[in-house]
C-alpha cells in the first residue's frame, strides 16, 4: 500500500457512516493518522479528499439551506475549494465503489481487527 492510498482509506474511513463536511473530514483525518503516520498537513487530507472524489470513491453534496438534512443537493466532480471550506455548505459521503473498498479486507491498513496497531507495521515512504 502507498502513501497515498493510505490517505485515501483514512479519508473513507472518516465518512463511511454518514455524510461529514469538511472538519469532521479533518478531525477523524487527523485522528486516524496520528497513530500511524509520522506527518500529516492540512493540503495531504485535502489532495487525499480530491483524489477520493475524482476516482469515485467519495460523492460530494451541497446542503441545501432551510431544508432536512437529508435533502442534499448531489454535486458533479470536485466543488470550488471555497465552497468545501464554508462549514456545513457541503458534505461528503461514500459512493459504492467506496463503500466496497472501505469494507474489503486489507492487510496492507495499519490496525488490526480490534483497531489495535499491526505489530511491525511501517508507514509507507512513497
Amino acid at each position: 500500500m502507498t502513501r497515498a492510498e493510505l490517505l485515501r482509506r483514512f479519508v473513507l474511513n472518516s465518512v463511511c457512516d454518514d455524510t461529514e463536511d469538511l472538519e469532521h473530514v479533518y478531525y477523524d483525518f487527523y485522528r486516524s493518522a496520528t497513530w500511524c503516520v509520522t506527518w500529516i498537513e492540512r493540503a495531504d487530507v485535502m489532495d487525499a479528499l480530491i483524489e477520493a472524489i475524482e476516482d469515485g470513491y467519495v460523492k460530494a453534496y451541497r446542503v441545501i439551506e432551510g431544508r432536512p438534512a437529508a435533502h442534499l443537493g448531489e454535486v458533479q466532480g470536485v466543488p470550488a475549494l471555497e465552497e468545501m471550506e464554508t462549514p456545513h455548505a457541503i458534505v461528503f459521503g461514500l459512493t459504492p465503489k467506496g463503500r466496497a473498498l472501505h469494507l474489503s479486507e486489507d492487510d496492507g491498513l495499519p490496525w488490526d481487527e480490534n483497531g489495535n496497531l499491526r505489530e511491525g507495521w511501517t508507514e509507507p515512504k512513497d
